[in-house]
């Protein structure tokens, strides 16, 4: 079998998971962290390294299975996201078994890692806990990691691959975090992030990266700026910097310097009621929870939230949600509404918050699969599946 061929397979098969683990609808949520996010924010909370540590772990995993958790190689004797083979894999699959555990899920294969580097590659194990957390760390840890572990033919030369991609890619990518894990914004506190000013922050090529850009992103992000978080300076980030200084009548050239920086946390920390994190649109399956929420600076707080449905002309008082936080059961006829929060301090002062809308989505549930078939030689074999939701198409 093809290793394309393999790879499709493998995706139906996750698909299949899927919707046996969740009874009835998929989740959707817009936030969702990355496979890579979730390796990298294990080997960091779980297995206690340091990022240029796993720095050099993301760049193997990445080389073995690109991080697909149902990968597999080598006419199906290898699999997962470290390609383990053979006994390897048997040991995998025995583990989860013995400790309740999925193995074909990202934690399950996480957590056999972990023991199995305990039990039996305590000194590789060591030397990656051991290395600086530094660039050159995270070389010394992908080349270590290739060379005592996946040990793959050629790997001398694999080995300074993977060491420098964890250099030159993943560190600069996950260095900004300071050791913390990998987040979705809205969980984030940007004073946990705070640095102090130092340089003009602006878009070149390569684009700028650190702990100052994850920083500035993020105040953006709680001013209710629609930017992604992730401490590279790139064109997107430029462009929301333009549109934040058109609004507080800053020269618009995209670079954040003093001026604008200022600005930023004037806004943000302000003493005044302000309004400092505007509710984010919700996509959810019918029967979900769709949450919003606000912050605000200022005393005394008090919240009263407004819905306006797609029908409405008008905005109605929502009576029983007046906290910061509110959640809605996603049902079809919410589906287009439009949500506000009016924030009120204790001198009677009012700030208004931007609208969000919620999208309602009918859930994808495949409630037939194909079955197996032993046809004659020559007879005609037919296939087919059955799923609930709207507008629907099939690629077999």
């Amino acid at each position: 079998m093809r290793k394309k061929a393999r790879r499709v397979l493998a995706a139906l098969t996750a698909l299949v998971i899927v919707f046996t683990i969740m009874p009835g609808r998929l989740t959707m949520a817009d936030n969702t962290l990355s496979n890579e996010a979730q390796v990298y924010n294990y080997f960091v909370s779980e297995m206690g390294l340091n990022t240029a540590a796993a720095c050099g772990l993301l760049a193997n995993v990445k080389a073995e299975s690109d991080f697909n958790p149902l990968e597999d190689g080598d006419d199906g004797t290898s699999f997962g996201l470290f390609q383990w083979h053979a006994g390897r894999k048997r040991s995998l699959i025995n583990y989860c078994e013995s400790n309740g555990l999925d193995y074909m899920t990202i934690n399950g294969q996480l957590r056999f890692l972990e023991y199995d580097l305990k039990k039996s590659y305590s000194g590789v194990y060591n030397y990656i806990k051991s290395v600086d957390n530094t660039p050159d760390g995270a070389y010394k840890a992908g080349y270590h990691w290739c060379y005592y572990y996946e040990i793959p033919a050629k790997k001398e030369i694999k080995a300074d691959i993977r060491g420098e991609n964890a250099r030159s890619t993943y560190w600069k990518k996950y260095e900004v975090y300071r050791g913390k894990t990998v987040k979705d914004p809205s969980e984030m506190n940007p004073k946990e992030y705070k640095v102090s000013y130092n340089r003009l922050l602006k878009f070149s090529d390569p684009n700028l990266s650190g702990p100052d850009v994850l920083y500035m992103q993020l105040c953006l992000y709680c001013l209710g700026y629609n930017i992604k978080v992730d401490g590279c300076y790139g064109p997107s980030t430029a462009s929301v910097v333009k549109a934040f200084q058109s609004d507080h009548s800053l020269d618009s050239d995209g670079m954040c310097g003093k001026a604008t920086w200022n600005a930023l946390e004037s806004e943000l920390y302000g003493p005044k009621l302000k309004v400092t994190r505007h509710p984010k649109s919700v996509t959810a399956y019918t029967g979900d929870e769709a949450k919003f929420s606000v912050n605000a600076s200022g005393s005394s707080l008090s919240y009263q939230w407004y819905y306006r449905k797609s029908s409405d002309s008008s905005w109605t008082l929502w009576k029983d949600k007046t906290s910061s936080a509110i959640s809605v059961k996603a049902e079809e006829s919410w589906n287009g509404t439009q949500v506000k929060c009016t924030v009120t301090d204790g001198s009677g002062g009012k700030a208004e918050s931007k609208t969000a809308s919620l999208t309602v989505k009918t859930p994808l549930v495949i409630t037939e699969h194909p079955k197996s078939v032993s046809p004659k030689n020559g007879e005609k074999v037919t296939f087919s599946v059955k799923a609930t939701g709207k507008d629907l198409s099939y690629q077999w």
